[in-house]
Protein backbone atom coordinates (compact mmCIF):
# COMPACT_ATOMS: atom_id res chain seq x y z
CA UNK A 1 0.00 0.00 0.00
CA UNK A 2 2.72 2.20 0.81
CA UNK A 3 4.17 2.02 -2.83
CA UNK A 4 0.81 2.53 -4.19
CA UNK A 5 0.46 5.66 -2.35
CA UNK A 6 4.25 6.73 -2.75
CA UNK A 7 3.45 6.45 -6.49
CA UNK A 8 0.41 8.05 -6.61
CA UNK A 9 2.04 11.23 -5.23
CA UNK A 10 5.26 10.69 -7.78
CA UNK A 11 2.62 10.73 -10.80
CA UNK A 12 0.67 13.96 -9.09
CA UNK A 13 3.87 15.88 -8.76
CA UNK A 14 5.12 14.44 -12.69
CA UNK A 15 1.46 16.23 -13.44
CA UNK A 16 2.55 19.23 -11.65
CA UNK A 17 6.11 19.41 -13.42
CA UNK A 18 4.94 18.21 -16.57
CA UNK A 19 1.79 20.25 -17.50
CA UNK A 20 3.03 23.43 -17.39
CA UNK A 21 5.55 22.77 -20.04
CA UNK A 22 2.96 21.54 -22.30
CA UNK A 23 0.80 24.36 -22.35
CA UNK A 24 0.22 26.64 -25.41
CA UNK A 25 2.23 30.15 -25.10
CA UNK A 26 -1.09 31.66 -26.93
CA UNK A 27 -3.18 30.82 -23.78
CA UNK A 28 -3.55 33.71 -21.52
CA UNK A 29 -5.57 32.06 -18.87
CA UNK A 30 -3.28 28.74 -19.17
CA UNK A 31 -3.02 27.52 -15.27
CA UNK A 32 -2.65 24.35 -12.90
CA UNK A 33 -5.71 24.07 -10.40
CA UNK A 34 -5.10 21.42 -7.68
CA UNK A 35 -7.96 19.81 -5.64
CA UNK A 36 -8.02 18.38 -2.62
CA UNK A 37 -10.98 16.83 0.36
CA UNK A 38 -10.05 14.85 3.13
CA UNK A 39 -13.60 13.84 4.54
CA UNK A 40 -14.33 11.26 7.56
CA UNK A 41 -17.88 11.09 9.44
CA UNK A 42 -18.93 8.69 12.38
CA UNK A 43 -22.30 6.41 11.34
CA UNK A 44 -24.26 4.54 13.92
CA UNK A 45 -26.82 2.06 13.00
CA UNK A 46 -29.03 0.15 14.83
CA UNK A 47 -31.41 -2.89 13.92
CA UNK A 48 -29.47 -2.78 10.39
CA UNK A 49 -30.82 -6.04 9.07
CA UNK A 50 -33.98 -6.99 11.20
CA UNK A 51 -35.20 -3.58 12.52
CA UNK A 52 -36.04 -6.07 15.35
CA UNK A 53 -34.27 -5.56 19.10
CA UNK A 54 -31.96 -9.02 20.17
CA UNK A 55 -33.25 -8.11 23.89
CA UNK A 56 -30.94 -11.25 25.17
CA UNK A 57 -27.86 -10.76 22.96
CA UNK A 58 -28.18 -13.55 20.79
CA UNK A 59 -27.83 -11.17 17.99
CA UNK A 60 -26.64 -7.74 17.77
CA UNK A 61 -27.15 -5.62 13.96
CA UNK A 62 -26.47 -2.09 15.78
CA UNK A 63 -23.14 -1.02 15.51
CA UNK A 64 -21.22 1.66 14.63
CA UNK A 65 -17.75 3.04 12.70
CA UNK A 66 -16.06 5.85 11.15
CA UNK A 67 -15.04 5.79 6.78
CA UNK A 68 -13.20 8.17 5.39
CA UNK A 69 -12.41 9.54 1.62
CA UNK A 70 -9.25 11.18 0.56
CA UNK A 71 -8.90 12.94 -2.46
CA UNK A 72 -6.45 14.30 -4.75
CA UNK A 73 -6.70 15.64 -7.98
CA UNK A 74 -4.78 18.08 -10.33
CA UNK A 75 -6.62 19.62 -13.55
CA UNK A 76 -4.46 21.33 -16.46
CA UNK A 77 -5.62 23.58 -18.67
CA UNK A 78 -3.58 23.47 -22.10
CA UNK A 79 -5.83 25.90 -24.51
CA UNK A 80 -8.94 27.66 -23.80
CA UNK A 81 -11.16 24.56 -24.72
CA UNK A 82 -8.98 21.97 -23.77
CA UNK A 83 -8.41 20.96 -20.10
CA UNK A 84 -7.20 17.46 -18.64
CA UNK A 85 -7.93 16.18 -15.12
CA UNK A 86 -6.53 13.25 -13.06
CA UNK A 87 -7.75 12.38 -9.68
CA UNK A 88 -7.05 9.61 -7.15
CA UNK A 89 -9.07 8.47 -4.03
CA UNK A 90 -8.49 6.22 -1.45
CA UNK A 91 -11.46 5.15 0.93
CA UNK A 92 -12.13 2.98 3.70
CA UNK A 93 -12.83 2.74 7.50
CA UNK A 94 -10.77 3.25 10.14
CA UNK A 95 -9.54 0.23 12.00
CA UNK A 96 -8.43 -2.04 9.51
CA UNK A 97 -4.98 -3.11 10.95
CA UNK A 98 -5.35 -6.40 13.01
CA UNK A 99 -2.15 -7.24 15.30
CA UNK A 100 -0.71 -10.53 14.31
CA UNK A 101 -1.58 -13.98 16.07
CA UNK A 102 0.51 -16.49 16.96
CA UNK A 103 -1.42 -19.53 16.16
CA UNK A 104 -2.40 -18.49 12.62
CA UNK A 105 0.19 -18.59 9.79
CA UNK A 106 2.32 -16.19 7.44
CA UNK A 107 -0.21 -16.42 4.82
CA UNK A 108 -3.49 -15.71 6.92
CA UNK A 109 -4.75 -12.50 5.59
CA UNK A 110 -5.36 -11.27 9.33
CA UNK A 111 -1.89 -12.25 9.97
CA UNK A 112 -0.25 -10.74 7.22
CA UNK A 113 -1.36 -7.43 8.96
CA UNK A 114 -1.98 -5.49 5.62
CA UNK A 115 -4.35 -2.94 5.19
CA UNK A 116 -6.73 -3.35 3.19
CA UNK A 117 -7.23 -7.30 4.05
CA UNK A 118 -10.89 -7.24 3.76
CA UNK A 119 -11.35 -4.45 1.60
CA UNK A 120 -11.74 -1.69 3.63
CA UNK A 121 -8.86 0.66 2.58
CA UNK A 122 -8.26 0.93 -1.66
CA UNK A 123 -6.69 3.61 -3.68
CA UNK A 124 -7.37 3.80 -6.88
CA UNK A 125 -7.61 6.42 -10.27
CA UNK A 126 -10.86 7.78 -9.53
CA UNK A 127 -11.12 10.17 -12.80
CA UNK A 128 -8.88 10.35 -15.28
CA UNK A 129 -10.03 12.75 -18.63
CA UNK A 130 -9.46 14.59 -21.50
CA UNK A 131 -12.61 17.80 -21.85
CA UNK A 132 -12.88 19.38 -25.20
CA UNK A 133 -15.20 22.08 -24.91
CA UNK A 134 -16.89 24.14 -28.01
CA UNK A 135 -14.71 22.07 -30.38
CA UNK A 136 -14.56 23.78 -33.82
CA UNK A 137 -16.29 26.84 -32.73
CA UNK A 138 -19.70 24.78 -31.74
CA UNK A 139 -21.95 23.99 -29.30
CA UNK A 140 -20.40 20.55 -29.09
CA UNK A 141 -18.15 19.21 -25.95
CA UNK A 142 -16.57 16.08 -25.63
CA UNK A 143 -15.15 14.09 -22.11
CA UNK A 144 -13.10 10.90 -22.72
CA UNK A 145 -12.09 8.81 -20.37
CA UNK A 146 -12.96 7.72 -16.27
CA UNK A 147 -15.39 10.34 -15.11
CA UNK A 148 -18.41 11.38 -13.11
CA UNK A 149 -22.21 11.80 -14.75
CA UNK A 150 -24.91 12.34 -12.78
CA UNK A 151 -28.66 12.56 -14.48
CA UNK A 152 -31.79 14.50 -13.25
CA UNK A 153 -32.10 13.62 -10.00
CA UNK A 154 -29.58 10.90 -9.38
CA UNK A 155 -32.17 8.41 -9.51
CA UNK A 156 -30.46 6.27 -12.37
CA UNK A 157 -27.34 7.55 -11.93
CA UNK A 158 -25.75 8.65 -9.77
CA UNK A 159 -21.92 10.16 -8.17
CA UNK A 160 -22.56 8.83 -4.77
CA UNK A 161 -20.45 11.52 -3.37
CA UNK A 162 -22.16 11.09 0.16
CA UNK A 163 -20.11 7.75 0.24
CA UNK A 164 -17.15 7.13 -1.91
CA UNK A 165 -18.11 8.21 -5.43
CA UNK A 166 -18.73 6.69 -8.27
CA UNK A 167 -17.21 7.35 -12.13
CA UNK A 168 -17.48 5.61 -15.58
CA UNK A 169 -15.40 4.48 -18.64
CA UNK A 170 -15.61 5.78 -21.66
CA UNK A 171 -17.15 8.98 -23.37
CA UNK A 172 -19.44 11.50 -23.39
CA UNK A 173 -20.71 14.06 -25.78
CA UNK A 174 -23.10 16.96 -25.24
CA UNK A 175 -24.78 19.36 -27.50
CA UNK A 176 -25.43 22.46 -24.76
CA UNK A 177 -27.75 25.28 -25.78
CA UNK A 178 -29.25 28.36 -23.95
CA UNK A 179 -32.46 26.74 -23.27
CA UNK A 180 -31.64 22.96 -24.25
CA UNK A 181 -29.04 20.18 -24.07
CA UNK A 182 -28.52 16.53 -25.55
CA UNK A 183 -26.20 13.75 -24.22
CA UNK A 184 -25.04 10.86 -25.78
CA UNK A 185 -23.06 8.80 -24.22
CA UNK A 186 -21.24 4.81 -23.96
CA UNK A 187 -19.34 3.58 -21.13
CA UNK A 188 -17.61 0.35 -20.72
CA UNK A 189 -18.73 -1.40 -16.95
CA UNK A 190 -16.54 -4.54 -17.23
CA UNK A 191 -14.41 -5.67 -19.72
CA UNK A 192 -14.21 -9.73 -19.84
CA UNK A 193 -12.12 -10.83 -22.01
CA UNK A 194 -9.62 -12.73 -20.51
CA UNK A 195 -9.44 -16.17 -19.55
CA UNK A 196 -10.26 -15.89 -15.85
CA UNK A 197 -13.85 -15.22 -16.93
CA UNK A 198 -14.06 -17.99 -19.77
CA UNK A 199 -17.37 -20.44 -18.99
CA UNK A 200 -15.91 -24.03 -17.85
CA UNK A 201 -16.50 -27.15 -19.93
CA UNK A 202 -15.15 -30.73 -19.78
CA UNK A 203 -12.92 -29.48 -22.36
CA UNK A 204 -11.50 -26.59 -20.87
CA UNK A 205 -12.17 -22.84 -21.11
CA UNK A 206 -14.38 -21.23 -23.54
CA UNK A 207 -13.38 -17.30 -24.51
CA UNK A 208 -16.41 -15.36 -25.37
CA UNK A 209 -14.77 -12.48 -26.02
CA UNK A 210 -16.73 -9.43 -25.82
CA UNK A 211 -19.94 -10.98 -25.52
CA UNK A 212 -18.95 -11.29 -21.94
CA UNK A 213 -18.13 -7.85 -21.30
CA UNK A 214 -21.01 -5.34 -20.02
CA UNK A 215 -21.57 -1.63 -21.32
CA UNK A 216 -23.65 1.05 -20.64
CA UNK A 217 -24.87 3.56 -23.00
CA UNK A 218 -27.85 6.26 -23.39
CA UNK A 219 -29.35 9.40 -24.76
CA UNK A 220 -30.36 12.04 -22.73
CA UNK A 221 -31.74 16.03 -23.38
CA UNK A 222 -32.70 18.33 -20.99
CA UNK A 223 -35.38 21.26 -22.01
CA UNK A 224 -36.14 24.35 -19.64
CA UNK A 225 -39.54 25.56 -18.99
CA UNK A 226 -41.01 28.91 -17.83
CA UNK A 227 -38.76 31.40 -15.89
CA UNK A 228 -38.45 29.46 -12.93
CA UNK A 229 -35.70 27.52 -13.79
CA UNK A 230 -37.91 24.08 -14.05
CA UNK A 231 -36.70 21.83 -16.33
CA UNK A 232 -38.04 18.77 -17.98
CA UNK A 233 -35.46 15.80 -19.16
CA UNK A 234 -36.35 12.65 -21.53
CA UNK A 235 -34.19 9.85 -21.36
CA UNK A 236 -33.36 6.16 -23.03
CA UNK A 237 -30.55 4.17 -21.85
CA UNK A 238 -29.62 0.57 -22.40
CA UNK A 239 -27.57 -1.78 -20.42
CA UNK A 240 -26.61 -5.35 -21.45
CA UNK A 241 -24.48 -7.78 -19.46
CA UNK A 242 -23.46 -10.70 -21.06
CA UNK A 243 -21.65 -12.33 -17.81
CA UNK A 244 -20.81 -15.39 -19.37
CA UNK A 245 -18.99 -16.56 -15.99
CA UNK A 246 -22.59 -16.51 -13.96
CA UNK A 247 -25.34 -16.57 -16.90
CA UNK A 248 -27.75 -16.14 -14.49
CA UNK A 249 -27.32 -12.29 -14.58
CA UNK A 250 -27.39 -12.05 -18.18
CA UNK A 251 -29.23 -9.06 -18.93
CA UNK A 252 -30.02 -6.66 -21.97
CA UNK A 253 -32.84 -4.14 -21.29
CA UNK A 254 -34.07 -0.17 -21.93
CA UNK A 255 -34.89 1.66 -18.95
CA UNK A 256 -36.99 4.87 -20.69
CA UNK A 257 -38.55 7.30 -18.67
CA UNK A 258 -38.85 11.09 -18.00
CA UNK A 259 -38.19 13.73 -15.20
CA UNK A 260 -39.91 16.73 -14.25
CA UNK A 261 -37.57 19.33 -11.67
CA UNK A 262 -38.53 22.39 -9.86
CA UNK A 263 -35.54 23.62 -7.92
CA UNK A 264 -35.89 26.39 -5.44
CA UNK A 265 -34.72 29.91 -6.45
CA UNK A 266 -33.79 32.96 -5.01
CA UNK A 267 -37.38 33.98 -5.34
CA UNK A 268 -39.01 30.34 -5.20
CA UNK A 269 -39.31 28.64 -1.64
CA UNK A 270 -41.10 25.33 -3.15
CA UNK A 271 -39.72 22.69 -4.89
CA UNK A 272 -41.04 19.80 -6.45
CA UNK A 273 -40.15 16.81 -8.83
CA UNK A 274 -41.51 13.92 -10.36
CA UNK A 275 -39.98 10.89 -11.78
CA UNK A 276 -41.04 7.70 -13.81
CA UNK A 277 -39.07 5.36 -16.15
CA UNK A 278 -40.12 2.54 -17.54
CA UNK A 279 -37.97 -1.22 -18.25
CA UNK A 280 -38.26 -3.86 -21.07
CA UNK A 281 -35.49 -6.34 -21.90
CA UNK A 282 -34.52 -9.73 -21.50
CA UNK A 283 -32.60 -11.95 -18.92
CA UNK A 284 -31.41 -15.26 -17.70
CA UNK A 285 -28.73 -17.53 -19.52
CA UNK A 286 -30.34 -17.66 -22.82
CA UNK A 287 -31.75 -14.27 -22.31
CA UNK A 288 -35.38 -16.06 -22.29
CA UNK A 289 -36.79 -14.17 -19.03
CA UNK A 290 -39.00 -10.96 -20.17
CA UNK A 291 -38.09 -7.58 -18.24
CA UNK A 292 -41.29 -5.27 -17.27
CA UNK A 293 -40.31 -3.38 -14.20
CA UNK A 294 -41.00 0.30 -13.60
CA UNK A 295 -39.72 3.03 -11.11
CA UNK A 296 -41.51 6.12 -9.51
CA UNK A 297 -39.93 8.77 -7.47
CA UNK A 298 -41.54 12.14 -6.42
CA UNK A 299 -41.53 14.58 -3.65
CA UNK A 300 -42.37 18.24 -2.67
CA UNK A 301 -40.34 20.79 -0.48
CA UNK A 302 -40.58 23.91 1.26
CA UNK A 303 -37.58 26.57 1.89
CA UNK A 304 -37.23 29.04 4.82
CA UNK A 305 -35.33 31.07 6.58
CA UNK A 306 -32.66 33.62 5.46
CA UNK A 307 -31.19 32.68 2.12
CA UNK A 308 -33.15 29.62 2.51
CA UNK A 309 -30.91 27.79 4.14
CA UNK A 310 -33.68 25.70 5.91
CA UNK A 311 -35.29 22.39 3.99
CA UNK A 312 -38.20 20.22 4.65
CA UNK A 313 -39.50 17.66 2.01
CA UNK A 314 -41.75 14.61 1.29
CA UNK A 315 -41.63 12.35 -0.76
CA UNK A 316 -42.84 9.03 -2.40
CA UNK A 317 -40.32 5.88 -3.68
CA UNK A 318 -41.86 3.07 -5.45
CA UNK A 319 -40.51 0.31 -7.77
CA UNK A 320 -42.42 -2.59 -9.39
CA UNK A 321 -41.68 -5.95 -7.46
CA UNK A 322 -41.62 -9.61 -8.61
CA UNK A 323 -44.61 -11.25 -9.16
CA UNK A 324 -45.50 -15.13 -9.83
CA UNK A 325 -45.67 -14.42 -13.21
CA UNK A 326 -42.70 -15.94 -15.93
CA UNK A 327 -41.83 -12.12 -16.53
CA UNK A 328 -39.07 -10.32 -14.29
CA UNK A 329 -40.69 -7.55 -13.19
CA UNK A 330 -38.31 -6.74 -10.46
CA UNK A 331 -36.84 -3.23 -10.96
CA UNK A 332 -33.66 -3.26 -12.29
CA UNK A 333 -31.19 -1.11 -10.53
CA UNK A 334 -28.58 0.52 -12.62
CA UNK A 335 -25.98 3.39 -10.64
CA UNK A 336 -28.20 5.97 -8.52
CA UNK A 337 -27.38 7.39 -5.68
CA UNK A 338 -28.89 5.80 -2.50
CA UNK A 339 -28.04 8.87 0.04
CA UNK A 340 -31.68 10.10 1.33
CA UNK A 341 -33.58 6.97 -0.64
CA UNK A 342 -34.84 3.86 1.02
CA UNK A 343 -34.65 5.13 4.91
CA UNK A 344 -30.90 5.93 4.03
CA UNK A 345 -31.39 9.78 5.25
Amino acid sequence: MKKVLLGCLLALVAALLFVPATVADEHEDKKISVHGEVRARWEYLDNYTDFTDSDDGSFNDSFDFVPYRVRVGVKGEFTKNVSAYIEIQNHGAFGDSYPLPVAQSPQDPIAQNLRGSYGTNETVLYQGYIDMDEIGGTNLSLKIGRQEHTLGNELLMGDADFYNGHSFDGFRATLDYERWDLDVFFYTIAERNVLPWADETDDGPIVNGASDDAWFTGVTAGFGIGETEQSLIPYVLYYKDGNGATPVFKRSFYTIGLLYDRPTGEDNMFDCSAEYAYQMGERGPSYDTDIKASIFEGWFGVSFGENFRNRFHVGVLATSGQDDSDDSTAFQPLFGDTHQRAGLA
